[in-house]
């Protein structure tokens, strides 16, 4: 979901997998009447303090509009264009070495889930051997390439994140290092990061494997990544070298 603070002078853009609903649940107060308390759905606020997006439910009419991951062009229009520029604009982000593999799985899951139940879906993963995993993936990633999915500006973070082909956020939050660079975030904004908490929701429910994130990648597949995600790698200022990245729950900090 979206959040946009009228108290603090900030909007929170979403990217896919990247702590979104513990770094929103953490921000959330800040957008709402002293005493909101965040739970894991929401069915959405607007009033004077800010807007809070629906998240993680089935509510349709929501008059402001925003959801998960609404994009910078619809946040700028709702807000209008003082505002959004006038405002800090603040997005997670992650390795997008390792934030592939992680969609895949979570991706693949859902659908299966979708489908046959989430009971399935679990058969479905712990029966993958390391080799299955790895061919699975590069074949995925293939075919989001041949669909033209993997086209820089195709992509949904893409369009999260850019109006007209420009770059909008003004503070990318590394999920690698989400306490530390949420902190700096706050401190700018005039609020002590001691009293704004933030849990684990949701962060990463990939089953663990033994599988290094560069094994899943050959030449040819982490060449769509590099090419897909090429202004990811300079937010965050990760390596385009796979052997470089790491599984973020490995190392975040909530």
């Amino acid at each position: 979901m979206t959040l946009v603070s009228h108290k603090h002078h900030f909007v929170l853009l979403r990217t896919k997998k990247t702590a979104g609903t513990s770094l929103e649940m953490a921000l959330e107060p800040l957008c709402a009447p002293e005493g909101h308390v965040a739970h894991t759905a929401s069915e959405g606020y607007a009033g004077p303090e800010g807007i809070i997006g629906v998240r993680h439910s089935s509510r349709r009419d929501f008059e402001p509009g925003l959801w998960a991951h609404s994009n910078a062009r619809f946040v700028k229009r709702l807000i209008g264009a003082e505002v959004f520029e006038t405002y800090l604009k603040i997005a997670p982000v992650r390795n997008p070495f390792d934030k592939a593999v992680s969609w895949f799985f979570y991706s693949q899951g859902k659908k299966i889930a979708r489908h046959q139940g989430k009971d399935a879906a679990t058969a479905w993963r712990s029966s993958l051997s390391n080799a299955q995993k790895v061919e699975n993936f590069r074949a995925d990633l293939a075919a989001q390439a041949a669909n033209d999915n993997l086209k820089p500006r195709a992509t949904k973070d893409y369009k999260v994140c850019h109006i007209n082909g420009a770059c909008v956020i003004d503070r990318f939050l590394r999920l690698e290092a989400l306490r530390a660079d949420l902190d700096a975030v706050l401190a700018e904004l005039g609020i002590t990061p001691a009293t704004v908490e933030m849990g684990r929701e949701k962060i990463d429910r990939r089953p663990a494997d033994d599988l290094a994130i560069s094994d899943y990648y050959d030449t040819p597949s982490a060449d769509l990544i590099r090419h897909a995600y090429g202004w990811m790698f300079e937010a965050g200022g990760y390596s385009p070298d796979p052997r470089d990245a790491h599984r973020a729950s490995e190392t975040l900090v909530a």
